[in-house]
This record gives structure tokens, C-alpha cells and sequence, in this order.
């Protein structure tokens, strides 16, 4: 995920990760939570792209065409 965003973010892409740590992994529920194997694995490997209804057609073929690229 971070060379992905790091390529994206040379591109002028901006990127962020929705869900840093998974809620099992937070020490404050670490108490009232079982390990949750998929939600953990998300936590590390989903990276949110950019997403506005603003965005001009050409914006969104931009943050295709990079990520594409990068398949």
C-alpha cells in the first residue's frame, strides 16, 4: 500500500487509509474484542482514492489511468 500511495502522491494523487488500525488492534478495545483476522489484514492493505462529487471526468480517468498503470 505505501508504494502505491507514494506513486500516486508523485503523480499528484492524494491518498488516505480509511481504516489505519483495526479495532482489535486498538488498546482500548483490546478488552471486549477477539482477534479479527480480515478486518486486520483491510487495516493494512486498503487504500482510499480520491472520491468528491466534484470531480470533472477528467479528474476521475486521471486516478484510473494512474492506478492502472500500477496493475
Amino acid at each position: 500500500r505505501l508504494e502505491v500511495a507514494t506513486d500516486l502522491s508523485a503523480r499528484g494523487i492524494q491518498t488516505g487509509e480509511h481504516y489505519p488500525i483495526a479495532v482489535s488492534r486498538q488498546p482500548a478495545a483490546r478488552a471486549f474484542t477477539r482477534s479479527t483476522p480480515v478486518a486486520e489484514r483491510a487495516a493494512d492493505e486498503v487504500l482510499s482514492l480520491p472520491m468528491d462529487p466534484l470531480m470533472t471526468l477528467d479528474e476521475v480517468e486521471q486516478v484510473v489511468a494512474a492506478v492502472r498503470s500500477l496493475l
